[in-house]
Parts: C-alpha cells; sequence; structure tokens
C-alpha cells in the first residue's frame, strides 16, 4: 500500500515537473514574443489589441507558474 502510495507521489511530481518546464517555455516564448510586438506597435505596425491579449496571456502563465511553485 505504501509503495503504491510512494509512486502515485513520484508520479505526480514528475507530471508537476513537466507542467513546470512546458510553462516556463511559454512564458520564455511570450516574452520573445511580447519584446518585437511592443517594438513593432510603438511603429504603428501592431495592433493595440494583440498587444493586449499576448500581455494578459503572459500575466496568466505567470501566474501558473506562482500557483505550481509552492507545490513542489
Amino acid at each position: 500500500m505504501i509503495d503504491q502510495v510512494l509512486a502515485q507521489r513520484r508520479l505526480e511530481k514528475v507530471e508537476l515537473e513537466t507542467r513546470l518546464d512546458e510553462t516556463r517555455g511559454t512564458i520564455e516564448l511570450l516574452d520573445r514574443e511580447l519584446g518585437k510586438a511592443r517594438e513593432l506597435q510603438k511603429l504603428g505596425a501592431y495592433p493595440e489589441m494583440d498587444l493586449l491579449r499576448l500581455e494578459r496571456q503572459a500575466r496568466t502563465e505567470k501566474t501558473e507558474i506562482a500557483v505550481l511553485t509552492p507545490r513542489c
């Protein structure tokens, strides 16, 4: 019984670490996209609504990291 519980906890930890890694990768990608989008938006070549959408998406991903991290 204890071995099953430990195995389940290990699996949950691996799944959580994988999710964190994926979320960190998404944040890095969004940060790069945001940098480019902000520059283009300053030049008037990028719609403000799209920039706001990217910013909201980045905040959402960063919130997910903040929520998941203490559980590791």
